[in-house]
């Protein structure tokens, strides 16, 4: 029987495989060991899933994710009776509405007074032509850019945007001739927009028209109002209602306690493009653009 090779003698005869016994192979993770619980910072499970950790100051929600504001107020529109207005009397008139009053529900064909071959000796014979300022004008370019979401004093030029009209662009009167009463209609609305001059001023002027506007479409939606829109555009007007107080600067929830507003009725169509001469001396119309 051959003896096994010298380089073999230390080994055990039974498990040839095992490794030497003199050699001490040092552990290549024992410094990891050793520094893992230094080197890793202390955690608390979550408590559910993706929640923070509890030493981890939340973070705010809101910012980048839309979240449709509380329309509890919705339910909670005034009666005709009660008064929405929350300023004086200037804008349009507190009257009942029906569905006659929809304008995408008139004939417009149906209007004598608009359009027709003798609409021309109409005006003729109703009195001396009367223009508008340059700023009031319906045309294109928009001498006027004004977000009617805005304060008034928001408005600018449309040759200089930017820049607010100044103390005397507003002092100048709206007409010329000077008339110390307009009535502003619009066919997205079913109510009309009374501007008045201020007291010891001969006519109404451009500052005049422009608070008038902001003033009235800032009123709560009346009940009266709110019942002679269909189910699909109340819906319109609920999402115009959350994104215009998402959207709202100053603390959240001002503007939803106070309720749909009459500028809510108009969803997107919040740009001012101007005055039109209706077939009345005294009735202009308003002209407004989407955003």
């Amino acid at each position: 029987m051959s003896t096994a090779p010298e380089q073999y003698a230390y080994r055990s005869a039974q498990q040839p495989h095992v490794p030497l016994r003199h050699s001490k192979t040092q552990d290549p993770y024992a410094t990891a060991y050793a520094a893992a619980p230094a080197a890793l910072p202390g955690w608390s499970p979550y408590a559910q899933y993706h929640a923070p950790q509890p030493n981890v100051p939340p973070v705010p929600q809101g910012y980048g994710y839309f979240q449709w504001p509380s329309t509890e107020t919705v339910d909670q529109i005034p009666e005709d009776d009660t008064d929405v207005s929350g300023s004086g009397s200037s804008g349009s008139e507190k009257k009942s509405y029906s569905s006659d009053d929809l304008p995408h529900l008139k004939n417009k064909n149906s209007n004598g007074s608009r359009g027709g071959l003798f609409s021309g000796f109409k005006r003729k014979f109703a009195g001396p032509d009367v223009h508008l300022h340059t700023l009031l004008l319906h045309a294109r370019p928009a001498p006027l850019v004004w977000d009617i979401r805005n304060a008034p004093m928001a408005a600018s030029r449309g040759s200089t945007p930017g820049r607010t009209l100044s103390a005397h662009d507003r002092a100048q009167f709206a007409t010329a001739p000077a008339r110390p009463f307009m009535r502003l209609t619009c066919d997205l609305m079913p109510w009309s927009i009374d501007v008045c001059a201020k007291p010891g001023v001969s006519g109404v002027t451009v500052g005049d028209v422009l608070d008038a506007v902001h003033a009235a479409l800032q009123r709560r939606v009346r009940r009266s109002e709110w019942l002679i829109a269909s189910e699909r555009q109340q819906e319109r007007i609920v999402r115009a209602f959350a994104w215009r107080c998402y959207n709202a600067p100053g603390p959240r929830g001002v503007e939803e306690r106070q309720g749909p507003k009459r500028v809510d009725w108009l969803l997107k169509r919040t740009i001012c493009r101007g005055l039109s001469r209706s077939g009345d001396g005294e009735t202009w119309v308003l002209h407004l653009g989407e955003h």
